[in-house]
Parts: C-alpha cells; structure tokens; sequence
C-alpha cells in the first residue's frame, strides 16, 4: 500500500493505484528557536509577511508574482508593513527570478532574499516573521504553512488543496479561488490539468485585516498552534502509523478497522462502512453563562414541544439509516463481484502468458543450438542438414538422433537455413497472436468494468458527503479517555452570532466562494430580466454575482444577521422579510425574475402554494421564476436533506412542475445545474434541482 499524508494527494493517486492509497497523519514540529539579530537574517523593521519557496518546485505552482499583487493593493509604501519573500535555487530558474525582482522592484517595502541559510536561520525568520502567507496554486501538503502555525503565527493562504488538511476558517485565513487549466508554462505538470487561481483581492483584505487587528490575528495564531500540535504532534501520528502497521500484519489484506489511518482503494474507493459515516443531526450546545441559567426554563419547555418533531426525526432517521445498510450491502455486492471476476480473468490470462513464455524459451533454446552449430558448420554447401530440415518443417522440432557431428555436416545454403528456421518462426508468431488476443480480450473485459466501478465510486462518495461541505465540518482527533473521536477542542466564532442560524450555515452551507461558483451558472438566464430579487439571499452569494455582472437587484432575508452580512459587503437594497411578505408589498407586474436557493423546502405547504401565486402575480409578462432545492430523487441526497433541523419537507420536481402548471406559469422545466445535462441520469444522482418558470408575454 501507499502511505500520504494528505487527502488531496490521496484522491490523486488512488485514482491511478493498483493498490490502496493510506492517508497517514503528517508529524508537525519544531526545534526550539534559535536567536538571530532580525537585521542579520534580512527582516525589516515593523510587520513583516514571510513566504518561503524553492524554484525548484515550480515558480508557476508556488504563485509569488500573485502575493507581490496582494501586497501591493494592500499597502501603499511606508505602510508600516513589510513582504519578504525568501528563495532558494534562483541561478538556475534566472527567467522567472527576473520576473519576481521586475514585478517587485517599484515597491520598497518588498524584499527578495534568494540564498541558502542553516535550518536553525530559516526557523528564527518563521519566529520573528507577524504572518506567514502564501497564494500557492496547489500543496501536496504545505509544510511551512504548518510549521507557521505551529510556531502560533496567523497563516494566510490559498483554500485549496493538501493544506486544507490542517486549516480551517477558526484557525487561518483561507482564501478564496476558482479553478483553472495549469496551461503549458509549469511543467512537468499536464497543461490540461487544474489547480487553483487564488483571488488576490480577497488575499489583499485579509492582510489588511491581520495587520490592522493584530490582537485577532494573534488569537486566531494561538488556535492554529493548539489544533497544530494536538492533530500533528508526532506521538498522534505515530500512534496512527503503528496501528496501520499491525492491523496490516493481522490481517494482511483485509478491510482497515474505523479509528485508523484513512484508506483510499483503488479507483478512489471508499471502503469504510456506510453506517460508521452517517451524519448526525447537530445538538444544540448549552451554555454556563448566567444567560443561558435565565433562559434554561424556556429551552426545558420548547425542547418538550419539540419532542413529537424529534420523535419523529428520529424515526425517519432509523429507517434511512436501515435503507442506506441495505444499498451498502448490495454495492459491496457488486464490487466484489466484480473484483473476483477480475481476479480469475487476470488468473487465466497470467497462466495463458506464462504457458506461452515457457514455449518461447524452448523454442529459443533450440534456436540457440542451431546458430551454434551453423557457426561451428561453415560454408555455403548443402550438406546432410537438408534433411534434418525437411523432419524439422513437418513436427516443428529437431528428431532424435539426427544432429549431425560438426565434421559430418559439410556447408549449406542460405535456403537450407530459411527453410530450417521457418517452422520456429510460424510458431512464434502463433504464440505472439494468441497473447496479442488474449490481452486485447482482457482489456475490452477491464473496460466495460470502469464504468461501474466508478458510478459504486461516486454512489459511496455521495453517500458519506454532507451538502455543500468538502469533508466533515468538524475535526477528528485523540481524546485521552475516549481515543479518536470527532468534535472540537475550542469554540470558534463570534459570540454575538451564538445560536444565530447564521452561524449554523457558516458550519453546513460551505465557503461562499464555493456557492457562488455553484450559482453562476444562472446568471446568463437572468439577461434582459431586471429587477431580479434574491429571496433568502442569505450571506450575499448570488448578490456578489449578481452585481458582478451589472444587473439590477434586491435580496431579502428573515434573518437580521444574515441581511447585516450582505449589507457589510456593499449591498444596500437588502432588507429583513420573508418571501411572502415582501412579494405582498411589491406592484403586481413589476419584478422581471425571481431566484430563489434553498428556500422552499423551509415552508410549510400552504406558504409554498401561497408564494407559488405571489410570484405569478408580481412578475412581468415573460419573467422567470426559478426555484433551487435539494433534491429527494437523490438517495444521498435524500439523507442530507435531515441535516438542517429547519427543514420542513423535501418538495420533488415533479410536485415543483404541478404546482407551476396548476397556478397558471405559461411554462416550467426542470434541469440539474450540477448534472451532466441528462435528465434521466441526472434525476437519480445529483444532490439538487432547478425549477425554471416563465409566466405569459403580453399578446
């Protein structure tokens, strides 16, 4: 097997792995620092922001040009601020050391310092540094981001890739990005690959904040050092490995228990049982406070009303959780159906080769006896082996008894040796088709699995995901009673946002960035539609892109603290109200579309009818009405869908579709903005639905 020490490098070689991929723990430490004189080891006076790299390890991947962009949007020259960006190995990448001195050269408050330092040097710059940043493209794992953070420096870098193993939004500053093609300038990686383009505006605002919040940032340093040598340290995963190590040689093959090192299959295939990966609905945290003393007999009282909910969220909870036990079973079926089948092809086809070998290598070694025996023969003569020839063509060997002595042979011909030769070749060539055949059968057989292996593949994935959320929204680590476990060590997150569902969708909705690569595709439906009015704008997404490409809008929400989020972003008609409410107050035929995530499955049935007939009403003739929910076709999906305890019911699309025709929408479909484009397919696998309506044009 394989050991990583990162999940981002794990999924890309078990994708290519004949065997196991084991994400391992990544030991993170430190020797104790040395003292240095700040000026001997080329730290200015002030705030510094460090970035360490190699020009060995590609100058296309590492990013600086993008940092030296940041910096400069974020601090004019004397600032108080400093970049120092230290290299190594630049005599041999002179192209791109000349691009880095041209970009930084107008700004004195950048320094470049490209020369080779002791280990002790290199670790007393991370100690005396403010901030460790870097908007690398892509990281197997990021070790000096690490060891920054392990030193309690706050760390500003790209969200993306193996360093996301150990940064999170409560411990570091994570930026935002999109993905890219890498292109044909940072071999040796292929250009048609993707890797991150970090947004060097949002990098910009963060330095800006760390350095004008330096108590923040030093809170957030502390918690990135805590969570560092708690999840890192080298006893935690020693531990790991250790484990690893004997349950591979107790078992040699079999399945890893739960509590282990992660192992990616191949294929990228999960075989960590379904039941140990069920999310469960989150418990309210209580508090010690003297407000959460006052409050607590109220909570007693609405806990008990809520009962008859639970109860029954409980027991829809048994029944997908017996439903999910059961289509894990039959996947495992088939996979390992299909591994054996495997195994007994690739059995026959190992035999067949090594039957045909051992032919060849007789047939050489006779061969062999013949050029020996031609050399010692000379001549051009024909001799006494024109007859030995003639035996030879009609039983593809050399008779018994009819070698001829060296002496007795005499010369021959060029003819008597084609002629002799000739039955050994047709038999090679016998033997080369039949392997030739027998391989291309196995590889038309090993195709026609890769389909299934990867729709079981992205079933499992499906199955394990929450919505929205890349991995799990809290972190796994030792618990000196209880061993692994999973929660969290420290609270994170502003106090006055406690109990908000606003912070509740910081933890399940994902990074913003993210929902908004998930609803652009959107926005070419939306031209020639203004006004368009976000309905449950939430944290702003859809209105950042909205005004991104220069459309008329407004966004509501009914939660205060979601609606003070987007007005901090510069948006100002955003106002607190719900869907029905607001569309109340609004002119009838004044709206040109309405957008609308992950909203209704929140209303009860006779505010969804309601809304239906709202929006009908105050949009223009030919305006849309389009509607984003989880859908419930999706198993996986389905089981997600119970995460939000604010959820009322799940609403399929072909309800969405009848309550559209019923309340008089001229036309409605329905597609999958995450699918491949075929709804047949797309129905049963993709976690969401779209519903797009669009109500009469005037005649």
């Amino acid at each position: 097997e394989v050991w990583v020490g990162s999940h981002f490098v794990a999924d890309a070689i078990s994708a290519v792995s004949p065997v196991p991929v084991v994400k391992v723990t990544m030991p993170v430490s430190m020797p104790e620092i040395e003292e240095f004189d700040r000026g001997d080891l080329g730290l200015p006076e002030g705030f510094v922001f460090l970035f360490v790299f190699d020009y060995h390890s590609v100058f296309e991947r590492k990013n600086p040009l993008a940092l030296v962009e940041a910096f400069e949007q974020a601090f004019p020259e004397g600032s108080g601020a400093s970049l120092v960006l230290k290299s190594i190995n630049s005599e041999h990448h002179t192209e791109e050391h000349g691009r880095l001195i041209e970009a930084s050269k107008d700004h004195r408050d950048i320094h470049v310092i490209d020369h080779y330092v002791t280990a002790a040097e290199k670790n007393a710059m991370f100690a005396g540094c403010d901030c460790y940043v870097s908007l690398h493209r892509s990281e197997g794992f990021g070790n000096t981001l690490a060891e920054a953070m392990y030193l309690g420096k706050p760390v500003i870098a790209t969200g993306y890739s193996g360093n996301m193993e150990f940064m999170t939004p409560q411990n570091s500053y994570p930026v935002t990005y999109t993905l890219r093609p890498v292109g044909d300038d940072a071999g040796p990686y292929p250009a048609s690959g993707e890797w991150a383009e970090p947004d060097v505006g949002h990098a910009a605002r963060l330095m800006r904040h760390v350095f004008e919040d330096q108590r923040e940032a030093g809170e957030r340093g502390r918690r990135a050092a805590e969570d560092i040598r708690r999840n890192h340290s080298a006893e935690v995963a020693g531990r790991a490995m250790a484990a690893r190590i004997r349950r591979v040689q107790a078992r040699r093959g079999a399945e890893p228990d739960e509590g282990g090192p992660h192992v990616h299959s191949p294929a990228g295939l999960d075989t960590n049982p379904l039941t140990h990966r069920i999310a469960t609905t989150p418990q309210p945290a209580t508090s010690g406070s003297t407000l959460g003393r006052v409050l607590a007999p109220f909570r007693r009282v609405l806990l008990k009303l809520m009962w008859p909910f639970a109860l029954q969220q409980r027991m829809v909870n048994e029944e997908l959780l017996a439903t999910t036990k059961e289509a894990d079973q039959n996947l495992r079926a088939v996979v390992n159906q299909l591994e054996s089948r495997y195994a007994k092809e690739r059995a026959d086809l190992l035999n067949a080769v090594n039957h045909h070998r051992e032919l060849a290598r007789t047939q050489g070694a006779r061969l062999d006896r013949l050029e020996t025996r031609l050399a010692e023969s000379g001549g051009d003569t024909p001799g006494p082996l024109e007859k030995t020839a003639a035996q030879a063509g009609s039983v593809g060997k050399e008779p018994e008894g009819s070698r001829p002595k060296a002496a007795e042979t005499g010369g021959f011909s060029r003819q008597t040796i084609s002629r002799f030769i000739a039955p050994f070749t047709a038999q090679q060539q016998k033997i080369n088709d039949q392997l030739f055949a027998a391989v291309s059968t196995l590889g038309e057989k090993l195709g026609g699995l890769v389909p299934r292996v990867e729709a079981a593949d992205r079933l499992v994935a499906e199955t394990h995901a929450l919505p929205y959320v890349s991995g799990s929204p809290f972190e796994i680590f030792e618990e000196p009673v209880a061993g692994r476990v999973q929660g969290y060590g420290r609270r994170n997150g502003d106090p006055e946002r406690m109990g908000t569902y606003d912070a509740f969708e910081d933890i399940f909705r994902g990074p913003e960035h993210f929902i908004r690569d998930r609803q652009r595709r959107y926005l070419d439906l939306l031209e020639d539609r203004e006004p368009v009015v976000d309905i449950g704008c939430g944290r702003g997404e859809f209105l950042d892109l909205l005004r991104e490409r220069g459309l008329e809008y407004a966004g509501i929400d009914p939660d205060p603290d979601m609606v003070g989020r987007c007005r901090a972003k510069g948006h100002e008609i955003v106002e607190v109200a719900d869907a029905n409410s607001y569309l109340e107050k609004c002119a009838d035929d004044s709206i040109g579309a309405i957008f609308c995530a992950q909203v209704i499955e929140h209303m009860p049935y006779e505010e969804l009818l309601r809304f239906y007939g709202l929006g009908l009403r105050k949009l223009r003739p030919g305006g849309l009405f389009i509607l984003e929910t989880v859908n419930p076709h999706s198993v996986p999906a389905l089981k997600t869908f119970w995460v939000d305890p604010t959820h009322q019911h799940p609403v399929f699309p072909e309800v969405a579709l009848a309550l559209c025709e019923i309340n008089g929408f001229e036309s409605a479909y329905v597609f999958h903005p995450n699918g491949t484009g075929e709804v047949e397919v797309d129905r049963y696998e993709t976690g969401e639905y779209a519903l797009v309506a669009t109500t009469a044009a005037h005649e």
